[in-house]
């Protein structure tokens, strides 16, 4: 896998907690439906707790594409989304990592790798996908502190 993109989102909510993060990452992963447009449907196929934590195996629809995948859950700390490569897109890994250099302050790093077995695309349409990538993390950071599940 080789790193493509790289960026991190601080959690600017005063009061927002590690914990009620993670309820709200945790929400997006077993429901993404809800915080990616154009996805038409998801669905956890099965989960299993092994030593890195808990495996979440999922089907997910964007209409025109279906595909599966398998999210690695550290509870707290780390999301790992391993995606197996598709006749249309590369094997990639997508992770979500909760940073709080201190107590209070809370960053989200967001990482991702693609396996490459051709030349990177034109550095303009890199430079695109990166963009989209960070304008849909950024987004579902403010959707998770709009959650009211997270507050309770």
């Amino acid at each position: 896998m080789v790193k493509f993109h790289e960026h991190i989102v601080r959690i600017g909510a005063i009061g927002f907690t590690r914990d009620m993060l993670w309820r709200g990452l945790e929400e997006s992963v077993r429901h993404p439906e809800k915080f990616i447009e154009h996805m038409e449907s998801s669905s956890i196929l099965s989960e299993e707790e092994k030593d890195d934590g808990l495996h979440l195996f999922r089907k997910i629809d964007f209409g025109a594409a279906v595909f599966h995948d398998e999210v690695v859950l550290k509870a707290k700390e780390t999301i790992r989304t391993i995606v197996k490569a598709g006749e249309n897109w590369p094997a990639s890994v997508f992770t979500i990592k909760i940073e709080e250099p201190e107590d209070g302050q809370l960053f989200v790093r967001f990482v991702y790798e693609e396996a490459r077995s051709e030349a990177p695309q034109h550095p303009m349409m890199l430079q695109v996908r990166r963009q989209a990538y960070e304008v849909k993390d950024q987004h579902l950071i403010e959707a998770i502190q709009e959650l009211p599940a997270v507050y309770q």
